[in-house]
């Protein structure tokens, strides 16, 4: 008994020494592909303490078109997809903001500087979608009926139309696919708009992985047992 005081505080050093290491350098791969899954945008790998900045364009209702069905109701290919992949267990901070000034390539080759109305919104999936096919909408609040590698974790809405968003998860190390798009509260907005996506990690204690890590398997083993019975 009288040596927890020791242990304890070498625990504590322990922890103020693994929150002092300096941070990593992300690695950030434009269009790393995965077709005939979902043509991602980015690919993002992490570790340890690590960031991560870029700038891209989604269409304006790309997160949420009004007159789409319920569960399908973002536009796969004017949205924007990033492969994440952690190295260690970690707590993923992501903001989303508008950003002006992104030059965006027309289907005849001309560019175009894009506009500065993004309402921003996100959704976080587990895994990645590699074997398809990609199809034109899908469901930025649930699962999505034809990516069967992917598995619902959470999302931001945006409902008060904020022009910079923020969202924490505590996720296991692994593969996890962000998609980006917009949400605005005036139907009548298009076109496409830029936006700079901001991420961090933190390495999280085993405890808490762990528990994360077990609640993820039980999600994507309901997910699995759904669809067998169905």
């Amino acid at each position: 008994m009288r040596h927890q005081p020791f242990y304890f505080t070498l625990m504590v050093v322990g922890l103020w020494l693994a929150g002092a290491l300096p941070s990593h350098a992300s690695t950030i791969v434009p269009t790393p592909g995965y077709a005939p899954g979902i043509g991602y945008e980015w690919g993002v790998a992490m570790s340890g303490t690590d960031s991560a900045i870029y700038q891209g364009s989604v269409g304006a209702k790309s997160w949420n078109e009004p007159t789409n069905p319920p569960d399908a109701k973002g536009w796969t290919h004017t949205s924007d997809w990033t492969a994440i992949e952690l190295t260690d267990a970690a707590t993923l901070t992501v903001t989303l903001a508008r950003q002006s000034g992104v030059p965006f390539t027309l289907p005849n080759g001309t560019v175009v500087i894009e506009g500065d109305l993004l309402t921003p919104a996100l959704s976080l999936y587990a895994g990645w979608e590699t074997t398809g096919p990609e199809t034109h909408t899908f469901n930025p609040t649930g699962n999505i009926s034809w990516a069967s590698e992917l598995t619902y974790l959470a999302h931001e809405a945006n409902p008060l139309s904020l022009t910079s968003i923020t969202r924490t998860f505590e996720l296991a190390a692994g593969r996890y696919s962000l998609v980006y798009g917009g949400n605005p509260s005036d139907p009548t907005v298009t076109g496409f708009h830029g936006y700079q996506a901001t991420l961090s990690t933190v390495p999280l204690p085993a405890a808490v992985w762990l528990f994360g890590s077990g609640v993820a398997g039980l999600a994507a083993w309901a997910r699995r047992r759904t669809s067998t019975i169905a």
